[in-house]
């Protein structure tokens, strides 16, 4: 069962706290509480502004400001006397960090971590920042100038504070299950034209800096997905679709190409962080995340299978290893990596030429120094770290260099690891081994893929209830729209070959249901927090929404009914939306038959469902045969 700090506003209660984010604020004289009924309740009675402290326990920033202003004895010292002061894990509280997050960009134009927002005493949130530090610098003002000008904002407009409302729209959520209809044999293909947003992506999309927009640059998985299976079904389509395909190969392989090669992929360790600070993808923010790792393992898996890409196929690999060796305790993936070793973000990855030189022998010092970049100066605060040059092949002498230079990086000091349990994030990494698995030829990764399902039906449900984490042994609340939604959809790919799964995934894809209520679709009903609409947002994960719109077409698939074309989304925005819409718009492979098919023998995109007689359909129309009647790739 999960436990609970008791509030106590003379003193700091998080040494109680499991969270480790949570944990490591415990010293600070900050008199932090944890997020509860009790401590709103004292912030109402005696008419204080609470300061709500969102981050997470890989955060460079949020270390930075622990270590300043929350540090600072005469910033505690206003805090306590004025604040009622709570820290929240937007890990452990998705809901809280999703309602504070939407506040600080509607009324800021952009957000981050720590997000410290302030709410009246009636929970209206009214002002939200980011980082600051202790004093003022360098034009910004400090943390303390920033509390006497909110406290005086607050006394002068405490009337003027309305309630923010982050609701979305009514229709915008998955088709409800309820809506299921169609036998297959009934099914015509409905209207589907991917240009327009293709169109809307070359726009957005910087060929130069290879990403899309300006500022730093995230991995797109959503993105990417979306364009490798729309490739995948150009492939098939009987009509003249050259074009859009070659517009798709200059996004999907510039955008595979740069993030294998520069600053985002850890080159010895084989993850990838979690952004690049900088447009030339060079300077990432070190931190490692499950679900970075867990939907570039599927997009590099499929890359692999459209492009017949070796390097594609090893980088997927590389990642499957990186969670092995990292990730996994306990039979679960742990939550993150942090960005910082001993306060120093990157110390664990960054060298110098000499300690390069010192680990490698002459020809392996030969053949890396060919095959990276190492700028005498360095590329990040006078220290290096490693790209591939633009000469990079993966020989054995630079395999070998690598691998002498990873034994070597693991007898450092390594940064602290999340320990949680996260049920969401888990689930996508069973998505991505399983589909890796697949695509790769690598029936361990979707045994692995099986394990975690196995383990998260046991340890992560309560009551018949899925919990979103265990972290310490505990189990957390129940869980989120995401928690369901990425679990039912990982029990739809995983019955395709084991339909013991079938009766767990019915229940799990009810269980999405119970997230929308009068229409509206929401990520989160907590009984301690307000109901919180579900995002719309794609990315850095793919939302609830998204997903269970993915789930609800796949269990129709399984259970031989489909849903109608339903809606599709803005590109960037809803990509992982847009990528159901390829399966409701009929562009998936439904593979029927006895027994589970060679996944070698068919397109990237397939679904199998099992059934007496073998059929294949797609684009509208039937067959009944093997698989080897498909229409033939171009």
């Amino acid at each position: 069962m999960s436990t609970r700090t008791v509030f106590d506003p003379t003193r700091n209660t998080l040494d109680a706290a499991s969270s480790p984010y949570l944990q490591s604020h415990a010293d600070n004289p900050v008199h932090w509480q944890e997020w509860s009924a009790d401590a709103c309740a004292y912030a109402l009675e005696h008419s204080r502004i609470l300061l709500v402290s969102v981050g997470y326990s890989t955060c460079h920033w949020c270390h930075v400001m622990a270590r300043e202003a929350f540090s600072d004895p005469g910033i505690a010292s206003y805090l306590n006397e004025h604040f009622v002061c709570i820290k929240v894990d937007r890990e452990e509280r998705p809901d809280i960090d999703s309602y504070m997050m939407n506040f600080m960009l509607a009324t800021r134009g952009q957000g981050g971590w720590p997000l410290n927002v302030f709410l009246s005493p009636r929970q209206e949130p009214f002002f939200a920042m980011t980082y600051a530090p202790v004093e003022d610098r360098d034009g910004l003002p400090g943390f303390l100038s920033i509390l006497r000008r909110v406290i005086g904002f607050y006394r002068d407009n405490a009337t003027k504070v309305e309630p923010f409302d982050p609701a979305g729209e009514a229709d915008a959520g998955p088709v409800s299950i309820s809506e299921l209809h169609a036998d297959l044999n009934d099914r015509t293909l409905g209207s589907f034209n991917i240009g327009p947003a293709l169109d809307s992506l070359q726009k957005s999309f910087d060929a130069t800096t290879v990403g899309f927009g300006n500022g730093p640059r995230f991995p797109a998985h959503s993105t990417l997905l979306w364009l490798l299976y729309s490739r995948d079904a150009l492939a098939h389509l009987q009509s003249d679709s050259t074009g859009e395909a070659a517009a798709i190969d200059r996004i999907a392989i510039r955008l595979l190409d740069v993030m294998q090669q520069r600053g985002l992929h850890d080159h010895l360790g084989g993850g990838f962080f979690r952004y690049c600070v900088d447009e030339a993808w060079t300077v990432p923010h070190f931190e490692k995340m499950l679900y970075d790792q867990a939907l570039l393992l599927w997009v590099y898996a499929v890359a692999a299978r459209l492009y017949g890409r070796d390097d594609y196929a090893r980088t997927a690999h590389r990642i499957a290893a990186c969670l092995e060796r990292d990730f996994l305790k306990d039979g679960l993936f742990v939550s993150a990596h942090d960005a910082d070793t001993g306060h120093r973000e990157g110390e664990t990855y960054l060298w110098s030429r000499e300690e390069i030189r010192t680990v490698l022998s002459a020809d392996e010092w030969e053949a890396f120094s060919e095959a990276y970049e190492l700028p005498e100066e360095g590329n990040f605060d006078g220290r290096i770290h490693l790209l591939r040059s633009d000469r990079y092949e993966a020989s054995e002498r630079v395999q070998q260099a690598e691998r002498a230079l990873h034994m070597a990086r693991q007898t450092r000091t390594q940064p602290f690891v999340d320990e949680k349990h996260i049920t969401h994030w888990n689930a996508l990494a069973g998505i991505g081994l399983a589909y890796a698995g697949r695509y790769l030829q690598h029936p361990a990764y979707e045994q692995r893929a099986r394990s975690i399902a196995d383990l998260i039906a046991r340890r992560h449900t309560t009551d018949n209830d899925l919990v979103h984490a265990v972290i310490a042994g505990s189990t957390s609340r129940t869980g989120f729209l995401d928690d369901y939604a990425s679990f039912g959809l990982l029990l739809t790919v995983l019955e395709e070959t084991e339909p013991l799964y079938s009766e767990l995934r019915r229940r799990i894809v009810k269980g999405i249901a119970a997230f929308q209520l009068d229409g509206q679709w929401y990520g989160s009903l907590q009984p301690d927090f307000r109901p919180v609409p579900a995002e719309r947002f794609d990315q850095p994960v793919p939302s609830g929404l998204s997903m269970a719109d993915m789930a609800f077409a796949r269990a129709a698939v399984l259970d031989r009914k489909l849903h109608d074309e339903g809606r599709s989304g803005p590109p960037l925005y809803e990509d992982f939306r847009n990528l159901s819409a390829l399966l409701r718009a009929g562009l998936w492979h439904i593979v029927e038959g006895p027994d589970p098919p060679d996944w070698r023998a068919l397109p990237a995109a397939s679904i199998f469902v099992r059934a007496h007689e073998s059929r294949h359909c797609f684009a509208g129309a039937c067959r009944t045969g093997p698989p080897d009647t498909i229409l033939p790739l171009r």
